[in-house]
């Protein structure tokens, strides 16, 4: 295991939009070899500038990283944390081929429930561990980060239950305190990943089919209505899938969307359907459909929303 001396520890960020972004500034801050990856304008503007940071928790602040480089030559890292869309995981492993020591620490920072599953397919030797933040944070267009909301914990565990799997997870998470990252380390990283992901089905979808905030659908019953079936929908997959999700969970997560995400925050997916990017659409909806229907769990209103954003992104 690595030298857990954090000013020797080497981490690279991969993927520097709302997440990545976040994990990337307050490493910056508050460690000395930070290597994040970025290509083209964004990769001139954090080699020049540095990376800004305006966060109702911590504050506004600029910091400096080690090295900005491309994926493909990050070289040499303990951690890699890996902060891109789903849609790009396949790209980024083979940009990482040549750059994965045999000790390096892999951690998607992802939305997605099997990322991790992914990247241990690329990387079988590597340590990767599971993982997943609640934050509403965004890149902005001369690429500095805003964070929204007085909430940002991320939590870091491992499904495999060895000696070097459980060691890592204590590493990361005590490098990412020591940045000043609320970091957590949850009895069932599997269970916690699905409740993120639930709630991932439900406000990422619901957001993006009407283009508007958690505000807008807080304050109208029926689109209210449709983000508790969206969860009660994906949840119903999680059952069927013997994952420990908790009515007790499904509550907790439907008092946060009520009283404890800000009004004015919008969700990754609405913002790429608004601004005609590419979308996590098939990670949120078409996931949990082939899930379902494989599980043979009804899923009427996921089924619906998904088959009329296809449409809008046509």
């Amino acid at each position: 295991m690595m030298n857990n001396n954090f000013n020797d520890l080497r981490a690279a960020v991969v993927g520097i939009g709302g997440v990545g972004g976040y994990i990337a500034a307050m490493l910056c801050k508050h460690d000395k070899h930070i290597t994040l990856a970025a290509r083209g304008s964004r990769k001139e503007s954090l080699s020049q500038n540095g990376i800004s940071m305006k966060s109702e928790i911590h504050g506004s602040f600029t910091a400096y990283p080690e090295k900005v480089t491309e994926t493909s030559d990050i070289g040499a890292q303990d951690i890699i944390f890996i902060c891109v869309k789903g849609f790009s995981v396949e790209q980024v492993c083979n940009e990482l081929k040549e750059q994965v020591a045999a000790n390096t620490i892999i951690v998607p920072v992802m939305n997605g429930v099997d990322n991790a599953e992914k990247i241990r397919k690329a990387f079988p030797k590597n340590i990767v561990l599971d993982s997943l933040i609640y934050i509403s944070a965004f890149a902005n267009e001369d690429f500095s980060i805003s964070q929204v909301g007085t909430i940002a914990p991320l939590y870091i565990g491992t499904t495999l239950d060895d000696e070097r799997h459980n060691a890592a997870v204590h590493t990361v998470n005590a490098f990412l305190k020591e940045a000043g990252i609320d970091c957590q380390i949850p009895a069932d990283i599997e269970a916690e990943t699905w409740n993120k992901y639930i709630l991932n089905c439900s406000q990422n979808v619901i957001t993006a089919y009407y283009d508007c905030d958690t505000g807008h659908i807080r304050e109208n019953p029926e689109r209210t209505a449709q983000f508790e079936t969206l969860m009660d929908e994906a949840w119903s997959v999680a059952k069927a899938k013997n994952i420990n999700v908790t009515q007790a969970d499904i509550d907790e997560l439907m008092r946060k969307f009520r009283y404890v995400f800000p009004a004015t925050s919008t969700t990754s997916l609405q913002r790429d359907f608004h601004d005609g990017k590419p979308t996590e659409l098939e990670m949120f909806s078409g996931y949990i459909i082939k899930e379902a229907d494989r599980l043979n769990v009804p899923v009427p209103l996921t089924k619906e929303l998904y088959t009329q954003l296809l449409k809008k992104s046509n």
